[in-house]
């Protein structure tokens, strides 16, 4: 049985907007063509989030610094119960069954991915409710490894093409 681990974003969203309206109301340079905020496979239990300004090659924009959100917090899942996605695959790897190995670790990847999926829904909720459709620069939230198309922050819905999220830049 896996942890419901939305009444954790939802303890956290009155943070996590006001860090947002901050971060939306920062005076960018000019060379910043796009925010770019990325989930991290293995944060959870810990913040996933890392925020990025990335120029026209998707490259760190000059003068502004990535960033972590919520710092303060320490944890985002503040449970002894819930297992990190490190803990998870140990556990797989102490099966001795090779088969039976395969499936907990595709299981694992399969409830982290959805995990990290639901993070970056709760930042794009987040986003929203902070005013950030009204920002000028292209904003989305992506997985580190890709794992879910980005979500386009702006509307809050994922991109259908990627071409959405790559037009963005120039190369």
């Amino acid at each position: 049985m896996y942890m419901n681990i939305e009444p954790f974003f939802d303890k956290h969203t009155d943070a996590l907007v006001s860090e947002l309206q901050e971060l939306i109301s920062r005076d960018l340079p000019d060379d910043v063509r796009c925010i770019q905020v990325m989930v991290f496979r293995e944060s959870l239990p810990g913040v996933p989030f890392w925020v990025y300004f990335l120029n026209r090659f998707q490259g760190s924009a000059k003068g502004i610094k990535p960033f972590e959100l919520l710092t303060k917090i320490g944890a985002l899942i503040d449970d002894e119960e819930y297992v990190s996605r490190e803990d998870a695959i140990c556990d797989c790897l102490e099966l001795e069954n090779e088969s039976d190995q395969d499936s907990c670790m595709d299981s694992v990847y399969e409830k982290y991915d959805a995990e990290n999926l639901l993070a970056a829904k709760w930042l794009a909720s987040c986003w929203q409710k902070a005013g950030g459709s009204e920002l000028s620069v292209p904003a989305f939230v992506v997985e580190e490894d890709f794992q879910f198309n980005p979500i386009n922050l702006k509307t809050g819905q994922p991109v259908k093409h990627m071409a959405e999220y790559n037009g963005v830049f120039d190369g």
